[in-house]
């Protein structure tokens, strides 16, 4: 799944890469230059440019100079609008309005430091109170299943979830809740070439190729992975297997 990137222009950089990995979960992936940075989050690449720094930061020939604000933005979907609302505001995070409401969901404009806009949306729920299929959301759930702690695990997997990997057999949530408390996790993964599909309403399946690093071994780890998940008060994972490669 081909990466949709987005360019904010930030007045201090530093500050946004703070904002965006501390309150939104972006993870750095270039910081070359104290003008430029890469982040990401899920299927999202976000850059950022301080103005006057690079190309994207110059100014035109009019005598223009990029600037943030605007009302173009960035949508992240989340699964509980209130209590991200709540959440970011209490660790100091500037909103530009409060939480709306319309047909297709509940939005709320959060702004970063330089005043460009993030908007949180929560897809309204549909008649048997499953909320629309997003691949998105599952791909950043996925990265943080393979760089996540148990705590994350308790949170977001189902009650009768299971997982199989060869040589090692099938472990059921306990168990697997266990094994991440008590062994080394991944720093970094690299989801290429994913597929999703939906087969019925509240139930999707993801297929992808990974390539893993763990803190302290020499090689990366390569697998063939799906998952599937199901949506109850939110995407949880019901079922993982990892073919390695």
């Amino acid at each position: 799944m081909a990466r949709a990137t987005i360019r904010y222009i930030a007045d201090d950089v530093e500050a946004a890469i703070e904002f965006y990995v501390n309150y939104l979960d972006f993870r750095v992936h270039l910081h070359p230059a104290p003008g430029f940075a890469a982040l990401d989050n899920g299927p999202v690449r976000l850059l950022l440019n301080q103005p006057g720094a690079g190309g994207a930061g110059q100014q035109m020939a009019e005598g223009q100079v990029p600037e943030p604000g605007g009302w173009n933005r960035l949508q992240l979907t989340v699964s509980d609008l209130a209590s991200t609302y709540n959440d970011l505001t209490d660790k100091g995070a500037t909103f530009r309005n409060n939480i709306i409401e319309g047909k297709g969901g509940k939005q709320a404009l959060l702004q970063d430091p330089s005043g460009n806009l993030i908007e949180l949306f929560e897809p309204a729920e549909t008649e048997n109170g499953t909320r629309p299929f997003g691949s998105g959301e599952l791909l950043s759930l996925e990265e943080q299943f393979w760089t996540g702690d148990a705590s994350f695990y308790h949170q977001h997997l189902s009650d009768d979830f299971q997982m199989v990997f060869p040589g090692v057999g099938r472990l059921s949530r306990g168990p697997a809740i266990e094994g991440i408390a008590g062994g080394p996790r991944w720093t970094d993964v690299d989801i290429t070439n994913m597929e999703a599909i939906e087969p019925e309403e509240g139930v999707a399946i993801i297929s992808y190729e990974a390539s893993a690093q763990r803190e302290g071994e020499p090689t990366r780890y390569s697998a063939l992975v799906s998952s599937t998940y199901i949506h109850q008060n939110g995407w949880k994972l019901a079922f993982h297997h990892q073919t390695p490669l």
